[in-house]
């Protein structure tokens, strides 16, 4: 090499040296979860019609109980118009409108004896069989939703739901296999639904103890959670003792939601407190109503997005061995 081709080749490594190495920072993973909450949960899918509409990118789904199923969809690929329509018609089934009509004292309030004759027979009834609905009959129900040849592997969106082993009072995340079964698991409410039995553990429906899976998101590997509750109770005195019931156990879940919900990075709370959480009648109104609220918290929602904290992450990761 000559003298002129050495001082240029000098003096590039020289300005090679000078630059600064360029740091990729590692893609930071958003999660989705929906909450559990019946049909009240319904509220999800208008939030989700904004999210799509503004083109929020998801990494990970984690969904509980009604919220499974509306993530499941979603993971999937099925577009949010699509899942409206779904669950619309899926709110028509015999098996829900049965739901609806077991829980709404309206319905059968004929007179007063007739009330105490309607808990008395619901609480005996049940009292000495497993559930008023069993696996097989939720399984085909749900297989009208999502399709019993399909697999956790085969989402387009990695997905996970919760459910409760109740064996042993766990919280328990479910994201390999079937995907129907898990979905079933995670919706099968306590006495409503029987228990579904998986790899030696008894399940139920996650919300008994995370109705707002934050955590979970969390141990996926989640750096930013998006969560997206199914509103507060309603403010209806309960008066009879199937309503006390139903009432004293959903004040426990949705408390520990709002534990939950505390350490989500943004979270949309819609307000559903005028219907309950059989309402499936009402689903279209649900719907809008989660719509309308996430409109008007879209902008505040971008701007967290755009300048996420570390406070929460932290807080999270603190937290998580008390949860799993």
């Amino acid at each position: 090499m000559n003298k002129t081709n050495q001082s240029r080749w000098n003096s590039i490594k020289s300005r090679i040296q000078r630059v600064k190495p360029i740091h990729v920072l590692p893609h930071k993973k958003t999660a989705l979860v929906l909450a559990g909450g019946g049909a009240r949960s319904l509220c999800q899918i208008g939030v989700l019609k904004v999210l799509e509409k503004e083109k929020i990118p998801i990494d990970m789904i984690v969904g509980c109980s009604m919220g499974a199923i509306v993530g499941a969809l979603f993971s999937t690929g099925v577009s949010v118009e699509k899942i409206e329509h779904i669950i619309l018609d899926f709110c028509q089934f015999k098996q829900i409108k049965e739901i609806e009509k077991t829980f709404t004292s309206e319905a059968e309030s004929i007179n007063k004896i007739g009330e105490f004759m309607r808990d008395l027979g619901f609480y005996l009834v049940n009292l000495f069989k497993e559930a008023m609905w069993n696996e097989q009959t939720m399984i085909e129900g749900l297989s009208k939703l999502i399709s019993p040849e399909l697999t956790f592997s085969q989402a387009n969106i990695p997905f996970s739901c919760v459910a409760t082993d109740i064996k042993k009072g766990k919280r328990v995340i479910i994201n390999k296999g079937e995907l129907l079964r898990a979905v079933v698991a995670s919706v099968s409410i306590p006495g409503v639904f029987t228990p579904i039995k998986q790899d030696g553990k008894l399940l139920v429906d996650g919300g008994v103890l995370s109705r707002m899976p934050v955590i979970a998101a969390e141990k996926m590997g989640a750096d930013f959670v998006i969560a997206i509750s199914s509103g507060d109770l309603n403010d209806k005195e309960p008066v009879k003792a199937l309503d006390v019931m139903i009432r004293t156990n959903e004040i426990k879940e949705v408390e520990f939601a709002r534990i939950e919900s505390l350490l989500a990075d943004f979270l949309f709370s819609p307000h559903t407190g005028e219907w309950d959480w059989f309402s499936f009648s009402k689903a279209e109104e649900i719907i809008k109503q989660g719509e309308k609220e996430a409109m008007s918290e879209i902008a505040a929602f971008k701007k967290a997005l755009a300048n996420p904290r570390t406070e929460k992450k932290k807080f999270r990761r603190l937290v998580l061995p008390l949860f799993y």
